[in-house]
């Protein structure tokens, strides 16, 4: 049988957010018992500060030059081909929750790149939707916390405190 493999990417977490590292007062037990039983890259650097790019040189494996994408709202060329079609044919049941994010959010909102090899993909690049479209995590929030819905819609990101079981977090890990 083929190992698991979870791939966790967050915009913006430094690397003393994580309690595995034994940062006094941080607190992060799941990813704490993911780093100790699996793999933990410590001497690895992004092709490029901006997610966009970044994003897109980890999903094909290319260089900057060699996908293209060098800034926020460049598009992935549609034919490169993300390594989750590849472990799709052999035999892995993928599937993405979040945002894939090779390419701006309003080309992603419209369209899914033909080659990214999900299963599974539920498109939810931010919280509260984007730009007021529908997302996997807002048509969630509609049939479990309308309320919360409600009020992002009316507020924007001025919501405020959003109970445990309907963050975004929580939405995001129990997939």
């Amino acid at each position: 049988m083929p190992p698991n493999i979870l791939l966790i990417l967050t915009d913006q977490q430094r690397w003393d957010s994580l309690g595995f590292y034994d940062i006094p007062g941080v607190h992060t037990p799941n990813l704490d018992s993911l780093a100790t039983t699996g793999i933990c890259y410590t001497q690895c650097y992004v092709n490029n500060p901006i997610c966009t790019p970044s994003r897109a040189s980890l999903w094909t494996g290319k260089h900057l030059p060699g996908h293209g994408v060098y800034h926020v709202h460049d598009v992935l060329p549609a034919d490169e081909i993300l390594f989750p079609h590849f472990l799709r044919e052999a035999g892995y049941d993928t599937a993405l929750f979040g945002k894939l994010h090779v390419a701006g959010h309003m080309w992603e909102m419209k369209y899914r790149h033909q080659w990214d090899g999900f299963n599974n993909y539920e498109w939810a690049p931010d919280p509260n939707g984007y730009h007021g479209c529908e997302t996997a995590y807002s048509r969630w929030l509609a049939i479990n916390h309308p309320d919360i819905l409600d009020r992002w819609q009316r507020d924007g990101n001025r919501i405020g405190h959003v109970r445990s079981e309907a963050h975004f977090t929580t939405w995001a890990a129990n997939r």
